[in-house]
């Protein structure tokens, strides 16, 4: 008998501590820490995906801006100054746009020089590089 009462007392033993984990505190407690660990998880995944959106959009907004800031002189107009300049002895290397001007770096006589050209190709500004 004390065999049955050992295996009975087992088994209602094991009942019981099933019971106590479907009652509040015991499993689902478990669940609750569970469904709120899942719920961190989703919001930081989302807020990984929004920073990741918003960088990508500022730095392709940050590529962007200086290509609409510069305004540099299209290809028959550069080939106009590089020929005028040439013929005053000047060898260009670049020709870019600053405050509404146009920029012209080039050479003369071994010496590096930035001109500014306003729009009708006259050099209004000259400046010698070091």
């Amino acid at each position: 008998m004390s065999r049955t009462t050992s295996v009975a007392a087992r088994l209602d033993a094991g009942r019981s501590s099933l019971g106590a984990m479907a009652e509040p505190g015991g499993m689902a407690q478990i669940d609750v820490a569970s469904h709120d660990n899942t719920v961190a998880a989703e919001q930081e995944m989302k807020m990984t995906k929004l920073t990741t959106t918003v960088l990508a959009t500022l730095i392709g907004l940050g590529l962007s801006v200086p290509a609409f800031a510069s305004d540099v002189p299209d290809a028959a107009t550069q080939a106009k100054i590089t020929e005028q300049l040439t013929a005053e002895g000047y060898e260009v290397r670049k020709i870019d746009s600053e405050d509404g001007m146009i920029e012209v770096y080039a050479v003369k006589d071994g010496k590096m020089y930035e001109l500014y050209l306003d729009a009708d190709l006259k050099i209004v500004k000259s400046k010698e590089e070091s």
